[in-house]
């Protein structure tokens, strides 16, 4: 009978100790498959950043090219408000619209009285007006902005009329010679040409 005791003490320690290895085991397992999870979803995290920036660099460098070709689409359009009329010119002009057009880019043109709206336009010059409702509107296009993919690569330079309530002549004048000056002083850098 001692001899069965023991054998059950035996079994039931050997039980406990098996049971014993087999908690720790499980308790392993589950860490190992808890740090697999985990890395796996560093992986995945990892592979989108990288697919995202991959896309967004390549965006850029499109951004940056599209950029480039920007300003002889200016000086193109200048060239056909003077009037050169070569039929090279306009062939050229077309082409490089084509191209444009063709990579999804968008001219941002906004029209004299538009609202002004800071996340499309540039407000280079403020214009005085005793006239309430041109408070915050577009009067000219100094140059226009572009669009590529819902990015902006260049915003619309603009002058914006800003409310003033009316002011004698003199002050008037005074502010609107500023405006001119400034403009003036624009145009002669953006020419290369010195203030006489």
């Amino acid at each position: 009978m001692e001899d069965i005791d023991q054998n059950k003490d035996a079994e039931e320690s050997s039980y406990v100790a098996e049971t014993s290895v087999l908690d720790n085991l499980n308790i392993q397992l589950e860490e190992y498959k808890d740090k697999y999870l985990r890395a796996l979803a560093d992986y995945q995290n990892l592979k989108k950043r990288s697919d995202n920036e991959y896309s967004n660099g390549f965006k850029n460098g499109q951004d940056n090219l599209i950029e480039e070709f920007i300003p002889f689409i200016d000086d193109f359009e200048r060239m056909i408000d003077y009037e050169l009329d070569y039929k090279g010119v306009m062939l050229v002009y077309d082409s490089l619209k084509n191209i444009l057009d063709h990579n999804n880019i968008v001219v941002i043109n906004p029209d004299d009285g538009d609202q002004f709206q800071e996340q499309l336009h540039n407000a280079i010059i403020v214009v005085p007006t005793i006239h309430k409702e041109l408070d915050n509107c577009v009067k000219d296009v100094i140059s226009k902005g572009y669009k590529h993919n819902g990015n902006i690569v260049r915003y619309a330079n603009v002058s914006v009329y800003k409310y003033q309530e009316e002011q004698n002549n003199e002050s008037l004048k005074i502010s609107l010679y500023k405006a001119i000056g400034c403009f003036t002083s624009i145009l002669f850098e953006f020419f290369g040409l010195k203030n006489l």
